[in-house]
């Protein structure tokens, strides 16, 4: 049998509406996922020792895991992924927000 386990820290909402949908428990903002393989071929998935599919395991991990190759940034193609960077950079965007929607209501007028 293989058994495979990764630990991340996370400080996304994302992550933690994930892990509340399907009622999976978290503390301390870390997320511990792991999956086994039976020599049969079999396997199971769990995130913070809760039983999942393989679906689910994955769909978490296109949250906590970007992979880049010599010319493939994913996460930089998709426009989410990008808004969600620059939000966590900028911790108070209510006035840029305020700014950027009077000067668009300025020049449509």
């Amino acid at each position: 049998m293989c058994t495979i386990t990764a630990s991340f820290k996370y400080a996304s909402s994302k992550i933690i509406d994930f892990l509340n949908h399907f009622s999976i428990p978290s503390d301390d903002n870390i997320v511990l996922i792991r999956r086994t393989i039976e020599n049969t071929g079999k396997s199971k998935s769990f995130i913070n020792d809760s039983l999942v599919s393989l679906s689910v395991l994955e769909a978490l991990a296109e949250l906590l895991i970007d992979f880049h190759g010599q010319d493939a940034k994913h996460s930089l193609l998709n426009l989410e992924a990008r808004l969600e960077i620059l939000d966590n950079e900028i911790k108070d965007i209510k006035p840029l927000f305020e700014k950027a929607s009077a000067l668009h209501k300025y020049i449509k007028t």
